[in-house]
């Protein structure tokens, strides 16, 4: 087991924190995706997946140093999202897709740092949706893609227990997204 000091403490459960809903007082930001309402003094924002379509595309991607030896795989990742997506009534659009169906997608990023007698890992979780930007004229076949909405885990972990607790990390981050999901579900547009 890996002993954290307080600040170590500190910046993994900043950094795991989902914000649902957020009130940044006295910042004109609001530094997550979503929606945001920017009044005199803050800005407010929340997640938005209203009428976000049940059938999603799903990209993973492990970033590791060179030649590092690890014991999870990008299709162990794969079935256990899938699995999720499943439970979720969530359907995976399978890998041969039109370029019109690419969107929306989620991609998994997991990078991977050893460090004496573990790994230092990032997973993070975001969906890919095109959007309009106004300032962007944009040729027929072609789409400007956004993150949505996102959500990160940072975390240290014993070489032995890596593969166990980013598979954990995964299955949180896709059962949070879930959970958003299906509550917009409820309050379609």
């Amino acid at each position: 087991m890996i002993f954290l000091d307080i600040r170590q403490k500190l910046l993994i459960l900043s950094v795991t924190f989902l914000t649902f809903f957020s009130i940044a007082q006295g910042d004109r930001f609001y530094k997550n995706p979503g929606i945001v309402d920017i009044s005199e003094s803050e800005a407010i924002g929340s997640d938005h997946l209203y009428n976000l379509s049940e059938y999603i595309g799903l990209s993973i991607e492990i970033i590791k140093p060179p030649g590092e030896k690890i014991a999870i795989s990008e299709g162990e990742i794969r079935d256990k999202i899938i699995e999720i997506f499943q439970k979720g009534q969530m359907h995976h659009k399978g890998p041969k897709i039109s370029d019109e169906e690419a969107h929306p997608f989620f991609h998994y990023l997991i990078m991977i740092v050893p460090i004496e007698k573990g790994f230092l890992v990032y997973a993070s979780g975001r969906i890919f949706e095109n959007v309009d930007v106004k300032r962007v004229f944009l040729e027929k076949d072609t789409a400007f893609q956004a993150i949505t909405w996102e959500n990160q885990h940072l975390f240290f972990t014993p070489i032995e227990d890596m593969n166990k607790e980013t598979m954990m990390a995964i299955e949180k981050i896709t059962k949070q997204f879930l959970e958003r999901y299906q509550y917009f579900k409820t309050v379609k547009n």
